[in-house]
């Protein structure tokens, strides 16, 4: 299971970071076009940052044309 990895200590907004990871994924294979992300609960819990944190995160990946949100 894919994982984004973060850094702290960074100057870089947590958020980015978490964006910026999903782009790499992508890029790299490891996620795959279509692939379900984990839930903002999963990794919210996996990263132990805040769900705010990752919705921002997911809405900047939306904004970036990166990620697309489905309900349900």
């Amino acid at each position: 299971m894919w994982k984004p990895t973060i850094d702290a200590a960074s100057d870089k907004k947590l958020y980015l970071q978490i964006c910026d990871s999903v782009a790499q994924a992508i890029v790299s294979g490891e996620l795959k076009r279509g692939e379900q992300l984990p839930t903002v609960r999963a990794l919210s819990a996996m990263l132990n940052v805040t769900p705010g944190t990752i919705n921002r995160a997911f809405d900047e990946g939306v904004q970036r044309g990166i990620i697309e949100k489905t309900q349900g």
